[in-house]
């Protein structure tokens, strides 16, 4: 499709230091330089951060702009 787009997002809620050690990493192993403060999680910010917390919010927000489906099954 030559006008198509795809529009995403990746919010990481739980285990900040395991991302920022897998970042470390990856970079290193490409031979970029990167920051580690650069990443991290929400529940770093905010320790009564869940997934499903961050989830139903994520889900009344979109669903005042757009009809949100329940998943099938």
């Amino acid at each position: 499709m030559a006008s198509g787009w795809l529009f995403s997002t990746s919010i990481v809620i739980e285990d900040g230091p395991r991302i920022r050690r897998v970042l470390a990493e990856v970079y290193d192993a490409l031979g970029l330089e990167w920051d580690p403060l650069t990443a991290g999680s929400a529940d770093e910010l905010n320790p009564e951060l869940t997934v499903h917390s961050v989830e139903q919010a994520i889900l009344e927000t979109y669903s005042t702009y757009w009809n949100v489906l329940e998943p099938i099954g």
